[in-house]
């Protein structure tokens, strides 16, 4: 676009259909020009989708419009590894590389504007209310504590990976940072000291994932105190025995608040179902007997119906992935609270 362009000085409709031709990189810069250029950006009404904080240097802040990955990449340079307590107003330099499929193009960069002017920035251009994920992939620390809250909460989900020093600040990170869904990746729950006092905590969602392959350092015990309403658990040793046994603890009373429970078992033949369904009374269900529940985007069809002490029915299913030619088993389990039950819409 030449300088001398009146873009401004056309009428509101011609405006838009310019700004919609231009790539990110440039109506962004345009939505910098003035309060005027701002809110014909805002009139875009882009819509965004799973946007994702990930703290560490740099600090990523992602989003998804359309077919294209967004990630603005905020630095400092020459940071010491033993830096703490860097105020996020000092990464000042920004560049913006855009994601189609395995194509990654730097569009540009741009220095001079702080991640929380950023931030105020987006709130307006792409409607941003809440960020859906805060993701740590490095020691928290690094940054002063206070302003990383004030400036990315509220969030939905918290998302813990592995990282040099992760023993040292693990339970400091939960604390800093609640939330009621959380993500431990990458073998992270390895490095809680005190596991079941986590996992007894009140949460909504609770994921536990590792490398692939690599089994998860929970047991049994573990995975009876967890106070979830959803569990997924990631590539976990467990025999038919050990699940038959969960099963049980749970026809008992344990896991109250459990709806949904996914676990990906390290087994490498198909789990025997007769073992883990020893000494329950249940019903198996058709297969074309197609169920709705609420929490779960795909349908549930068939599986092993049996029913808790005080009457609550659970379907449990076992399922499994094909990859590169290897079958991986996971057991899934459904508990059909009143609110719970889909109708199908």
């Amino acid at each position: 676009m030449s300088p001398s362009f009146p873009l401004l000085h056309l009428p509101p409709e011609a405006i838009l259909r310019v700004i919609q031709s231009m790539d990110y990189g440039e109506f962004i810069t345009f939505s910098f020009l003035s309060k005027r250029a701002k809110c014909h950006v805002e009139s875009m009404n882009l819509k965004h989708r799973a946007q994702t904080v990930t703290i560490g240097n740099p600090v990523n802040i992602s989003m998804i419009i359309g077919n294209k990955s967004l990630v603005w990449k905020f630095s400092l340079n020459n940071i010491p590894v033993e830096q703490t307590n860097i105020s996020l107003s000092l990464l000042d330099k920004v560049d913006l590389v855009t994601v189609n499929g395995t194509s990654r193009i730097t569009e540009w960069s741009m220095e001079g504007l702080n991640i929380r002017n950023w931030y105020t920035h987006f709130k307006t251009i792409f409607g941003l209310s809440t960020y859906r994920i805060l993701r740590f992939q490095d020691n928290p620390s690094m940054f002063e504590i206070a302003e990383v809250r004030a400036t990315f909460e509220p969030f939905d989900k918290l998302v813990i990976e592995r990282y040099p020093g992760l023993d040292e600040c693990l339970e400091s990170t939960l604390k800093n940072f609640p939330s009621r869904n959380v993500f431990f990746d990458n073998g992270s729950i390895d490095h809680l000291k005190q596991p079941q006092q986590i996992l007894i905590q009140n949460y909504d969602d609770l994921e536990i994932y590792n490398l692939m392959n690599i089994p998860i350092a929970l047991t049994l015990d573990d995975l009876l105190v967890i106070n979830a309403k959803r569990i997924d658990v990631g590539d976990i040793n467990l025999t038919e025995k050990d699940i038959n046994r969960f099963l049980k603890h749970w026809i008992r009373g344990s896991n109250p608040r459990l709806e949904m429970i996914y676990i990906y078992l390290l087994l490498r033949k198909a789990p025997n179902q007769a073992d883990i369904l020893k000494g329950i009374k249940y019903l198996e269900v058709p297969h074309n007997h197609v169920r709705f529940f609420k929490t779960c985007p795909e349908h549930i069809k068939g599986g092993f119906d049996f029913h808790r002490k005080d009457g609550t029915r659970a379907t449990i299913k076992i399922n499994f992935d094909e990859i590169s030619g290897r079958r991986y088993y996971w057991l899934a389990m459904y508990v059909w609270h009143p609110h719970c039950v889909g109708d199908g819409k």
